[in-house]
């Protein structure tokens, strides 16, 4: 057993993280005004979902996280936009992962080493397949038009081996 006082800020810290990649993209398209409010609520609603993770704070976290991540920027084009586009949508959902362990287990409850692992494949699968999207992504905003349906294919085949990532991940 993993102890609570071990496990849960390393829950916190990802959560936390989540935050700041955010903010990280939210801050070069956005007025002053408009990242101060972004950052006040992401505090706020974290705050909140830290504090009742099971509860609805947690899921208007992840909604202003993406809110705040997508009303903020125009869209993507270069690789490193794609890049930090992606790290913030692992993030968002990274973040979901972390409330779901939260509030599936008391705050002074240990965590099972197997369930610990299983999160961080589930994690890990999910950060390489954020890292695929990426690299597709990237690869899609330069090159030509007639390449569309190779990159398509080559997008759903990516999607199912993270699919099949996931299904083992959460088998074990």
């Amino acid at each position: 057993m993993i102890p609570a006082r071990r496990w849960r800020p390393t829950t916190w810290a990802a959560v936390g993280g989540a935050d700041l990649l955010v903010v990280l993209l939210a801050a070069p398209g956005s007025t002053g005004l408009v990242l101060t409010l972004v950052v006040l609520a992401l505090v706020v609603l974290t705050g909140w979902a830290l504090w009742r993770p099971g509860g609805w704070g947690a899921l208007a976290l992840v909604v202003a996280q993406v809110w705040a991540a997508v009303a903020t920027r125009p869209a993507p084009v270069t690789p490193v936009e794609w890049a930090l586009v992606v790290a913030v949508a692992t993030g968002v959902l990274v973040t979901h992962l972390s409330l779901a362990l939260l509030a599936a287990w008391p705050p002074g409850a240990g965590l099972p080493r197997p369930t610990a692992a299983r999160w961080g494949r589930q994690v890990g699968a999910l950060a390489l397949g954020g890292g695929l999207a990426a690299v597709v992504a990237a690869v899609a905003s330069s090159t030509p038009l007639g390449w569309e349906v190779r990159l398509g294919a080559v997008a759903v085949l990516l999607l199912g081996v993270v699919t099949v990532q996931l299904a083992v991940a959460a088998r074990d």
